[in-house]
């Protein structure tokens, strides 16, 4: 195994692997469908599916994994392949700080989802915190071709782009993958406003 395969496979993606399904699950009751917007090979969102029986994934990514482990759909980074409330929840679980406009993938995502949007990433409260999330993300992404603007936001620029975008704040949760953890974790779920025209 090379480096770049066993440091996404056996040091990221297993600590994901570990602790964010059972962190997600309690947020999609009254969920049958879900969308895994940036899936990769859909490894997640299938983790997932041990917590929530029943729950229907398939993912979308502008990458094309060799062996997709769920329904996959490749996608341009700017429109979803879908109609208007397509799904009954979207998840984004560490995109959005991958993107140069993140506020056009969480549209996208807020379009096509009739009831919740599900989002983990990082917050950051000083330039340390900043700094330290950016060389992780480095780091950690480098060698995949992962694209790495570092739109890495505070609370409060989290809340004004969810305002922007007309969503509602559900849920606010903070946590650390694990008391070494250097990175401020978050997940936040949105509800769609029935009167945006996202």
């Amino acid at each position: 195994m090379s480096f770049k395969n066993y440091w996404q496979t056996k040091v990221i993606n297993a600590k994901r692997l570990e602790h964010l399904p059972p962190r997600l699950a309690p947020h999609f009751d009254g969920t049958e469908t879900v969308l895994d917007v940036g899936c990769a090979n859909g490894q997640m969102a299938l983790e997932l599916t041990r917590y929530r029986p029943g729950l229907s994934v398939s993912g979308v990514d502008i990458f094309v994994p060799d062996k997709p482990l769920i329904p996959f759909t490749r996608y341009d980074g700017m429109t979803l392949p879908y109609g208007d409330n397509a799904f009954d929840s979207v998840t984004l679980l560490d995109v959005l700080h991958h993107d140069r406009s993140p506020e056009r993938v969480l549209g996208e995502a807020l379009r096509v989802s009739r009831r919740k949007v599900v989002i983990k990433d990082h917050f950051w409260r000083t330039r340390l915190d900043f700094v330290t999330l950016c060389y992780f993300d480095y780091v950690g992404n480098r060698l995949n071709g992962t694209p790495l603007p570092f739109s890495y936001q505070s609370m409060d620029g989290w809340r004004a782009l969810f305002t922007s975008l007309g969503a509602r704040l559900l849920v606010t949760e903070t946590f650390r993958m694990h008391v070494k953890d250097p990175c401020k974790q978050v997940i936040f779920v949105l509800e769609k406003a029935p009167e945006s025209a996202l």
